[in-house]
């Protein structure tokens, strides 16, 4: 069964949520480098005036999706206004995660960011499920883990220009939907 979500109802919220984000419009582009074309580029931007914007840090994300896999769906066409759903956190503070929604609209990028601390101490699978509702939510659809990605990122800056230089990259895709604090 194919879902539909080409909807004047779907995209209505999908824009409204962007333009509530509008302070995060930024311009990205990716560019996959091989590990030692990383070391080598790192060394040259430095070099010409890029500079450290704060300590390295590792990332999990976990990302949500659909049933049918519709974001991954909107990404993979190339589709102009399209949503990409994930939890968030820092090094291994999952108490500390955040639902991220990153939206891309033609070629800007925003994102919303959701926060919902409790002061209750909560489990890893207790948290994704907490953002796993709260996506459900905000976006209108139900969503369900769908793989996790984890890697070290270093930040630099130059001017104007934020740059990401990421390794040790670990994705693991969810079969049952399902996760576990070992993923």
């Amino acid at each position: 069964m194919e879902l539909k979500l080409q909807n004047n109802s779907f995209n209505d919220n999908i824009l409204r949520l962007i333009n509530s984000s509008t302070e995060t419009e930024r311009f990205e582009r990716k560019v996959p480098l091989k590990k030692g074309q990383s070391f080598f580029y790192k060394n040259k931007l430095i070099h010409k005036g890029f500079s450290e914007l704060y300590e390295g840090r590792h990332i999990t994300s976990i990302y949500l999706d659909t049933h049918d896999y519709y974001f991954a769906r909107q990404n993979i066409n190339g589709e102009f206004l399209r949503v990409k759903p994930r939890i968030r956190f820092y090094n291994t503070e999952f108490q500390n995660a955040v639902l991220e929604l990153k939206f891309k609209k033609n070629y800007k990028n925003f994102k919303k960011i959701f926060n919902k601390k409790k002061k209750v101490k909560q489990t890893y699978s207790e948290v994704i499920k907490k953002y796993q509702l709260l996506a459900n939510e905000v976006i209108g659809l139900k969503v369900f883990p769908s793989s996790i990605v984890k890697y070290q990122r270093q930040y630099y800056i130059y001017k104007n220009i934020r740059l990401t230089v990421d390794n040790n990259l670990y994705v693991k895709k969810f079969l049952n939907r399902r996760i576990d604090q070992n993923n």
